[in-house]
């Protein structure tokens, strides 16, 4: 029973697969395969007049390129409407048009020297550690002055 079972099982199972293969017919190719075809006969001819045969039996092929360079971007060509007037202005002038007023200083008639500033940074530095060291200086005198005094005193 368990033999005839296992049959009739493996015979509908065979029979359905193999109905559905026989079943299938192979479709056409589809709009992708007519558009491979076409990209294919356009960029890989197959004629003979794209390629040549040499001497040595080898196949020739001879392609002509064209490629036009755009200008540089620093020669601008007449007809463009984005051509800048002549006399740009200056980063100076630049700057002070594009900074906002909160964040730009207000316009000074003189200019600014770096060098005096810091030279007088320096120099006020200095006089300020001069006059520490004189002081320092002052008071270790005056405590000698005052100890040899005293020193005399007891030795009178």
């Amino acid at each position: 029973m368990r033999r005839l079972a296992v049959l009739v099982v493996s015979t509908v199972c065979l029979s359905s697969s193999l109905h559905a293969q026989d079943s299938k017919t192979l479709r056409e190719p589809g709009p992708i395969a007519e558009s491979v075809d076409r990209i294919a006969r356009e960029w890989w001819p197959t004629e003979p007049q794209a390629y040549t045969i040499d001497d040595e039996g080898r196949p020739r092929f001879r392609i002509n390129t064209t490629e036009t360079l755009p200008p540089p971007p620093w020669r601008l060509s007449p007809d463009d409407p984005l051509t800048p007037a002549r006399g740009a202005i200056s980063h100076r002038e630049m700057l002070r048009v594009m900074t906002p007023q909160e964040f730009s200083a207000p316009l000074v008639g003189a200019s600014v020297d770096p060098g005096a500033i810091y030279n007088d940074i320096r120099k006020t530095w200095r006089d300020w550690q001069a006059r520490r060291i004189h002081e320092r200086v002052v008071k270790e005198l005056e405590e000698f002055e005052r100890m040899r005094r005293s020193t005399n005193e007891k030795d009178d």
